[in-house]
């Protein structure tokens, strides 16, 4: 049984998780931002002094370089496209400015196409399977609903704009608490999220098509008491991949089972979690600086030697 202790942790962690989607956070200084992975790539956000850039690692040979180049702002969400030739991201210019942009990077080409500009609290985007709309979450405002919280994005609902014709629609009518994690899954007409909302509070499926949010609901839970924190990181139709307080899992439809993968190390908490295509290894960051590796047949986890310089080149 969950301590209240331990309950009072998770919900600080989660409004602490939060906060940092939105634009105005605390100084960050020499911490890694969100990152993503395609193959032996991974794409990050280094935060120095809060202002952000985007970096390219490799796994082959350890080189890094960096391909956006922030003065006063950040860049942060990288995303990869599905043939991971692009790199979606969320930018804010300034940090005192709520309005941010949406961009998408050609690796090859370093030419940036400008998607959405300068609108009001943008939070995380991602590609849809097919590379024909970006999905992102936007906030309506800034509030205080909490006595333990700074002030946080609210009024949170789904967007999407297709690539090719700049056109936006709105996809939810929320108004959400919080939204977060967007997850592309085995449908190009359906997302993974986590939906902080009383009635549906939890992890489960978003329809594409009509807003409709379908939580799911495990047999044999293992951490029932506190499912509604749980955060997908992967899906497939017969399998999934999630995060509850401290811990990864994997869940197995067909035999309705959830089992454990890994707990985060020294009873810290996990940021953002990333994992291969045939899910033999986990990427992650934590409480602490820095990027971790955690092969998930050979029980190994080691943090990835990453070479920081500011030798951006246009």
């Amino acid at each position: 049984m969950l301590q209240k202790k331990d309950l009072f942790k998770i919900l600080v962690s989660l409004l602490i998780l939060f906060s940092c989607s939105a634009n105005k956070t605390k100084q960050l200084e020499n911490s890694f931002g969100s990152f993503d992975l395609y193959g032996n790539t991974i794409v990050f956000s280094y935060l120095n002094n809060s202002i952000g850039s985007l970096f390219i690692y490799s796994l082959t040979d350890n080189s890094c370089k960096q391909i956006t180049k922030q003065t006063f702002g950040r860049d942060n969400f990288p995303i990869f496209s599905s043939d991971g030739k692009q790199v979606l991201y969320v930018s804010y210019p300034n940090l005192d400015s709520k309005n941010g942009f949406i961009n998408i990077i050609n690796l090859d080409t370093k030419e940036i196409d400008t998607i959405i500009r300068n609108e009001p609290l943008l939070l995380e985007a991602c590609f849809s399977k097919n590379n024909r709309f970006v999905y992102y979450l936007k906030a309506s405002e800034v509030s205080n609903y909490s006595p333990i919280a700074r002030q946080q994005p609210h009024g949170i609902d789904i967007f999407a704009i297709e690539i090719s014709t700049k056109k936006t629609k709105q996809i939810t009518s929320f108004q959400g608490y919080s939204l977060q994690t967007l997850t592309k899954t085995y449908s190009d007409t359906l997302l993974a999220i986590n939906n902080f909302e009383p009635d549906v509070m939890g992890m489960g499926l978003l329809s594409i098509n009509d807003g409709k949010f379908v939580r799911y609901k495990f047999q044999n839970d293992p951490r029932h008491e506190v499912n509604s924190y749980y955060f997908p990181i992967s899906v497939f139709q017969d399998s999934l991949l999630y995060l509850a307080p401290y811990e990864i899992y994997k869940h197995d439809f067909s035999k309705n089972e959830s089992t454990l993968i890994l707990r985060c190390p020294n009873n810290q908490d996990f940021g953002q979690i990333r994992v291969d295509d045939n899910w033999s290894n986990l990427y992650f960051t934590k409480t602490s600086s820095g990027i971790f590796q955690y092969n998930i047949l050979k029980k190994e986890l080691k943090q990835l030697t990453i070479n920081i310089k500011n030798n951006y080149t246009q």
